[in-house]
């Protein structure tokens, strides 16, 4: 019996084609993370997107004053005094603005307010942000006075939100 071991040369190409698997490997994991985050941001990015929808919608519709809408051509501060609530307020007043930081922010508060949120009242009032960044909100009432309508371009889509919720008169 000889004793015989490996010679370099096939220590050499054994470490080298372990190497390639191990490569190849990592490479394989690395794209598999980077396909995960980019079908988790888009998930999240269509629930926010929906969520803001319901939300503004039911703000709209079931408004029982006089809406107010203010601000410039990109972006708009909307107040309503509403029936619906994020905090079991009844009859809470909410306002819709954009942040310098670009965020959507929907503020509710069981008492009339005016943004900007001073210190006096910030305890008072609830804030939720709606979307990361927004990159246009829109709030327009329609010709003739019976709908409202939203667009909302958000976190780098260009696909912009566009619904209509009626007008309800004050009764």
């Amino acid at each position: 019996m000889s004793k015989r071991g490996f010679t370099l040369i096939e220590m050499l190409i054994s470490i080298a084609v372990l190497m390639m698997v191990a490569g190849f490997f990592v490479f394989f994991i690395a794209d598999t993370k980077t396909k995960i985050n980019i079908q988790t941001n888009t998930k999240e990015r269509l629930c926010e997107s929906a969520a803001t929808k319901n939300i503004l919608y039911d703000d709209l519709a079931l408004a029982k004053d006089k809406i107010q809408i203010a601000g410039g051509n990109t972006y708009k501060i909307l107040y309503a005094q509403t029936d619906n609530s994020l905090y079991g307020i009844q009859r809470p007043f909410v306002a819709w603005a954009v942040l310098s930081d670009r965020r959507l922010v929907r503020y509710e508060s069981a008492y009339k307010f005016a943004l900007p949120i001073t210190t006096e009242n910030q305890n008072m009032i609830f804030a939720h942000t709606v979307i990361k960044i927004c990159n246009k909100f829109v709030v327009f009432q329609s010709k003739d006075n019976k709908n409202f309508g939203a667009f909302i371009e958000a976190n780098g889509d260009k696909e912009a939100v566009l619904l209509t919720a009626p007008s309800v008169k004050p009764q």
